[in-house]
């Protein structure tokens, strides 16, 4: 195997990439059949899956490991709304005199998130069992890893301030 494939320098590119790269929230008022924020039709719009297989995964590890709503509600706090780079988790550590109405909303998200991360830690929860957080956080960042390494670049136009796709690591 070539060693280059495992070097630190070459997860941490990938990683980066994939952070650069992550989905949009794709809410209803913007053209999606989004549920709840949108997080699954950005996810499916982003690597090109069914958002109706992305809700059952979420489900899925909500009902066997206890950390599906605290997944959802942490990748809800990290991806920016369709159109916009900010993040409700990134809104909420920026002044809101630097924020624009829009913005400003998302602070407002952000805030109400950090709320419901607390209610639905999974430590917390009636597992209440360290291990499914930590199966649930290696789950769900398995998948994102395998999704991205199967669609690196994002369809066009769906990133804002992206006008052509971000270069592949070398």
């Amino acid at each position: 195997m070539d060693p280059s494939h495992t070097s630190p320098k070459t997860a941490r590119t990938t990683l980066q990439q994939m952070w650069q790269t992550r989905p949009p929230r794709i809410p209803e008022d913007q053209g999606s059949n989004a549920v709840i924020a949108g997080v699954c039709a950005g996810i499916g719009a982003r690597y090109q899956i069914d958002p109706t297989f992305i809700r059952v995964f979420f489900i899925g590890l909500s009902l066997i490991f206890g950390g599906g709503i605290f997944a959802y509600l942490l990748c809800w706090m990290c991806m920016p709304r369709f159109g916009m780079t900010l993040s409700p988790g990134k809104a909420i550590i920026i002044p809101s005199t630097e924020l624009s109405a829009a913005e400003r909303k998302e602070r407002t998200t952000g805030w109400g998130l950090v709320i419901g991360l607390i209610l639905f830690v999974p430590s917390v929860s009636a597992i209440g069992d360290l291990r499914a957080v930590l199966v649930t956080t290696i789950v769900c960042l398995g998948a994102w890893f395998l999704a991205h390494r199967r669609m690196p670049l994002p369809p066009a136009g769906l990133l804002p301030g992206k006008t052509s796709p971000p270069p592949s690591p070398a």
